[in-house]
């Protein structure tokens, strides 16, 4: 299933839970398997990768993943 961090709050809330915090993972710069190509050829380094996990938490609409971390 695809969410967005609405639909995925929607679905959380309407099981009756509650969403303690939310966020993404990795900022969506690049198709899979331009990332995986950028990877394999040492175009993208641990320093880029750190900046757009950072900016993801700024912009978890954007990003490759978004989570929620729930109680009820």
């Amino acid at each position: 299933r695809t969410y967005t961090l609405d639909t995925l709050a929607s679905d959380i809330h309407t099981a009756g839970l509650r969403i303690i915090y939310s966020g993404g993972v990795l900022l969506k710069t690049l198709a899979n398997f331009q990332f995986d190509a950028a990877l394999e050829s040492g175009i993208v380094s641990q320093g880029y990768i750190e900046a757009i996990d950072g900016l993801s938490e700024i912009y978890p609409d954007l990003s490759s993943s978004i989570y929620a971390v729930i109680g009820n």
